[in-house]
């Protein structure tokens, strides 16, 4: 009897819980803007998460806030106007989901605070492809990569603290693994304006790359999943070259928002490639491997340790300026094997273009002479028959 009563008890509790959070409201969205402009939550809403925390950019100075409730419920302690935030400070807002029937709430704390201006660190910082020791963490200004051999580039992906900062980036040459760095003159830079410029460049220096992607581990995977939606911070990335077996020194500055302070922090990255193996002492652009032999179309690049590609319109060489074979004809040109190496491309004559064409149709012109030649004699022996048989 008394297990019963027990038992009884607990499961009352349990409904009386239930029914006490089938009466609690939440909100079901809730976002905070500046203008037009989007404004991150440091964690993603979910209703049933209360306390959350935002940072406005320097030349933000006020914030607005849109909640949701959910149905049957109200929201109540929301502004109507935007609120103001001083440089530097910060302000708490409680905001509460009332239950209409009951007159239950859930109370939401949003904590909004406003940058200095002053700040030089980045928000976040990655290498694809990339093992950087130690975790980023925006106080530590260098870091070691070491990165894996199937990428041929380096691509450091940023997400800016203040929309308002400026980054450059700048790389020293590279040098084998081991051997003494270049003297520090011994750069390529390029310098970004906005978050989002874009650059193209063949050579060494930065190519920037204004598609965002969110990952906050160490390495970065080769496919990025992009945050969906309006948000406040994007994701801005930059290339430079490293061969296999070599490393190279980066730097990326960041210049703070507020000009009146001129603050500047810079971070460094160590970054060193894997180098293949003595019996596959090439590495394979195309397949990402180490390789023996190098296929047709490369050369062994013994500097590089790489297969390297033959010059244009060769199919086998020695080296870039070294050709061997040419690249089989085409309809259009014709490739002819220089002294110096070369492969001279020939634009073919109209006939020589179409010449299976030309033979086809005069086959069919012969055709169409000797079918006539034909009905002609047969017209004549006919004919002649005719007068013939009239005479007798």
């Amino acid at each position: 009897m008394v297990f019963v009563l027990r038992w009884s008890a607990a499961f009352l509790a349990c409904c009386w819980r239930a029914s006490e959070a089938a009466m609690t409201c939440t909100f079901a969205s809730l976002t905070l803007r500046h203008g037009d402009l989007p404004i991150d939550l440091d964690t993603r809403f979910e209703p049933d998460i209360t306390q959350y925390s935002a940072t406005l950019d320097f030349a933000m100075d006020r914030f607005s806030v849109n909640v949701r409730p959910d149905t049957g419920c109200e929201a109540t302690g929301v502004p109507k106007e935007p609120v103001p935030v001083r440089i530097g400070e910060s302000t708490t807002l409680t905001l509460y989901a009332r239950q209409l029937n009951t007159g239950a709430q859930q109370e939401y704390a949003v904590t909004v605070s406003r940058l200095l201006g002053s700040e030089t660190e980045l928000l976040h910082l990655a290498v694809e492809g990339g093992h950087m020791q130690p975790m980023y963490d925006p106080k530590v200004r260098s870091y070691a990569v070491h990165m894996q051999l199937a990428y041929d580039h380096i691509r450091i992906v940023y997400r800016l603290l203040d929309n308002g900062q400026r980054v450059s980036a700048s790389a020293r040459k590279q040098h084998p693994s081991g051997h003494a760095l270049p003297m520090a003159g011994e750069t390529t830079t390029r310098n970004s304006n906005t978050r989002n410029s874009s650059v193209a460049d063949n050579s060494s220096h930065g190519k920037w790359d204004p598609r965002g992607h969110d990952q906050h581990s160490r390495r970065l995977a080769a496919k990025h999943v992009p945050r969906a939606g309006e948000i406040q911070q994007t994701d801005a990335s930059v290339f430079f070259m490293l061969d296999v077996g070599f490393s190279r020194t980066l730097e990326v500055s960041v210049q703070a928002t507020d000009p009146t302070q001129a603050s500047i922090g810079t971070y460094r990255l160590h970054v060193s490639r894997a180098a293949c193996s003595p019996k596959l002492p090439y590495f394979h652009p195309l397949k990402k491997i180490c390789v023996r032999f190098c296929p047709t179309g490369l050369y062994k690049n013994e500097a590089m340790h790489r297969c390297s590609y033959c010059n244009t319109k060769c199919k086998q060489c020695k080296n870039l300026l070294e050709c061997h074979m040419c690249v089989p004809d085409t309809v259009d040109y014709s490739y002819t094997l220089q002294p110096d190496g070369q492969c001279k491309a020939s634009a073919n004559h109209l006939f020589k273009q179409y010449q299976w064409w030309c033979a086809g149709l005069g086959v069919l012109l012969l055709f169409l002479v000797l079918v006539g030649c034909v009905s002609l004699w047969q017209l004549c022996c006919t004919t002649r028959a005719s007068y013939r048989r009239q005479n007798l």
